[in-house]
């Protein structure tokens, strides 16, 4: 059973050790720098990455080892809920920790370093080398092997790490919770709509035998109308809870897709540091602009992923929003990238202007992420999947067609019933469509499928223009 008390949870509940472990160790590799994540009374959860040679042959003194214990013990008194760094006090390079918490209650401390940065000591080193009884000589020599960066490049890093590492854990707790309440979510919708059911059966008897009792009557219809309002609370906590479970499928390739760019920025920065060491500027004029193109490229990819994120997370009620069609298409799109790369082709066939309606843009991305995941999962290999809108008189057209493998006519009429899926189990709820479809008809909209078995899906949406 899973912990589902704040005060209780660990942070293996809410994530894979195997996955973050493959995180961690990516980290380390790209930065140079050593990791690991304990836990908050500082147990190491993961195992640890990149630790360098030269903090081993400190620790294999009994002085070494204490003062050691006693540097990572005060990083984790100092973390108040955001990252802190400072200078190892058993060696000198520079450590630092960031707090992984969830909702304000911390889980983990992921800590990084061994680190040499500009204000690092090294006859300091030295002479403490003679105090703990290390081999002077040994220990030098393997301080040209540590990592070197500036400082602030180490504080940045230790930032973006905080940033992401809590979002990660944020997300995937949303995710615990969705797999806790949704069979009981299930439960719930499946008991209201059988009371619903049995007190339609009863007014119509009632309404033939009782005909003259209308306080009768009148009663049952209150009981009605109380269980439909509970019955539209309930679809409005599933149509969130389907919201949650997208952003748990998106969750890991935002993870790879945010790594690439990562490598540009780390890639740029060591160029530049390289340009700026040598003085050699006027030398390395065009490598120059080709570094801060590969920043700027990797800063642009991260800003669009996770702009996307928050288009399609945030909540709202309103049907009176601006909502741009193509850029809401752009944006599921960026977000499904990592699941689409080097398999299927995407051709957008777009209108000349932008495409612009009253709705609510957040149920939008819902329902033209569902549409482009459906068909993402129906490509097998490889294929291609084309977009094409159309701006009518009064109405705007999204087509949607893929050379998938196509849905059977039988199954055709069934796709948007509720919890009805073809899809094998982990890869849909069976309520995506559905909710898709209700979507589209609280925007006055309507959706439409047409398909064949081994010929691939169309799907069409007609929206009413912006007033």
């Amino acid at each position: 059973m899973l912990n589902t008390s704040l005060s209780n949870i660990e942070f293996t509940d809410l994530l894979d050790l195997k996955t973050i472990q493959k995180f961690q160790d990516t980290f380390s590799d790209a930065t140079g720098i050593a990791s690991v994540i304990t836990k908050v009374d500082g147990t190491p959860i993961t195992k640890p990455t990149n630790f360098c040679t030269f903090c081993s042959l400190i620790r294999q003194t009994e002085k070494g080892l204490e003062n050691c214990s006693k540097s990572a013990t005060a990083i984790g008194k100092q973390l108040k809920g955001g990252p802190m760094f400072h200078k190892c006090l058993s060696g000198g390079l520079w450590d630092a920790g960031a707090n992984i918490s969830v909702k304000g209650q911390n889980i983990a401390i992921w800590l990084i370093g061994q680190v040499y940065a500009e204000e690092t000591d090294e006859n300091e080193i030295l002479e403490y080398a003679r105090d703990i009884g290390a081999d002077e000589n040994e220990l030098m020599e393997e301080l040209k092997k540590v990592t070197r960066m500036p400082l602030k490049q180490f504080e940045k890093i230790l930032n973006l790490l905080h940033i992401f590492a809590n979002e990660l854990s944020n997300k995937a707790y949303q995710n615990l919770q969705l797999k806790i309440h949704k069979e009981h979510l299930e439960i719930l919708v499946n008991e209201k709509t059988q009371k619903i059911e049995a007190t339609i059966q009863e007014l119509k008897i009632a309404n033939e035998q009782l005909k003259d009792k209308n306080n009768i009557i009148n009663q049952r219809n209150i009981s009605l109308n109380t269980a439909l309002q509970q019955l539209k609370e309930a679809q409005a906590q599933i149509i969130q809870s389907e919201k949650l479970v997208s952003l748990g499928i998106l969750t890991e390739g935002v993870a790879h897709e945010i790594n690439n760019p990562l490598n540009f920025i780390m890639g740029a920065y060591y160029g530049l540091e390289k340009i700026h060491s040598q003085k050699s500027y006027e030398q390395n004029s065009e490598k120059l602009s080709v570094l801060i193109d590969a920043l700027k490229t990797g800063v642009d990819r991260i800003t669009t992923i996770v702009s996307g994120l928050n288009e399609f997370s945030h909540d709202s009620t309103s049907h009176n929003e601006k909502c741009d069609l193509h850029a809401i298409i752009d944006n599921c799109l960026a977000m499904l990238y990592n699941q689409t790369k080097h398999r299927i082709s995407i051709n957008k066939n777009y209108e000349e202007n932008n495409l612009i309606i009253n709705g609510n843009s957040s149920n939008l991305h819902q329902v033209f992420l569902n549409i482009l995941l459906n068909s993402i999962q129906a490509i097998p290999k490889k294929g291609e999947i084309t977009i094409k809108t159309i701006s009518q008189d009064s109405n705007v057209e999204i087509l949607f067609a893929d050379d998938g493998e196509g849905i059977s006519s039988e199954n055709l009429k069934k796709i948007t019933d509720p919890f009805f899926t073809t899809k094998e189990p982990g890869k849909g709820t069976g309520l995506g469509l559905s909710i898709s479809y209700k979507i589209i008809k609280e925007h006055n909209g309507i959706l439409l499928f047409y398909s064949e078995l081994g010929k691939g899906t169309l799907v069409t949406i007609k929206l009413p223009k912006m007033n």
